[in-house]
This record gives structure tokens, sequence and C-alpha cells, in this order.
């Protein structure tokens, strides 16, 4: 439990988490959460559903959803929707 997390007074919903809270989770409490990451590009705001249980089935998968969004690949790989390079970052889906 993080720090914050202790000083907050009563019960709070999904939408009023703070994105920070999410990052650290595990890939397999973000499922079990239904959390769900979204790939979105800056230039043409394409925004495309990331399927976390596919991590699952890689030799070596993300322990956490802060590895998942600071993967390199998202950037270094072109937009499928305006074929922009270093324009696609990975968020919470709000």
């Amino acid at each position: 439990m993080l720090p914050q997390q202790r000083l907050h007074a009563g019960n709070i919903d999904r939408r009023e988490i703070p994105a920070e809270w999410i990052w650290p989770f595990l890939l397999s409490e973000a499922i079990e959460d239904e959390i769900t990451l979204e790939l979105r590009c800056v230039r043409c705001k394409l925004a495309l559903p990331l399927d976390l249980s596919r991590f699952l089935r890689v030799a070596e998968p993300p322990k956490s959803l802060f590895q998942v969004r600071a993967n390199g690949i998202w950037q270094a790989e072109a937009c499928t929707g305006c074929s922009q390079r270093s324009s696609r970052y990975v968020a919470l889906k709000n």
C-alpha cells in the first residue's frame, strides 16, 4: 500500500484513483481488476485497447503496468493510423 493510500479518508471509486497508484500494479492484478490500457497516438488521436492477457503469453512478460508503459517498442514502431513514429504512448483507459 502506498503512503498516499493510507492518508485517504473514506471509500473511493475507480474514477477517483490517481494514475500513480495504478501503474505499479502487477500484470496479474491488473487483469483481475479489469484495468484497461490503451495505445494512443498524439498525432491522429487513434486509441487502441491493449489486451493485457496477451502479455502473459510472451517468454518474459512484464511484471507491472509500469513495465508495459515503459517499453520502448510503443514509440519505436509507427502508428497504424497515421504512420508517424515516436507518436504513440500507453495510457489508462478513461
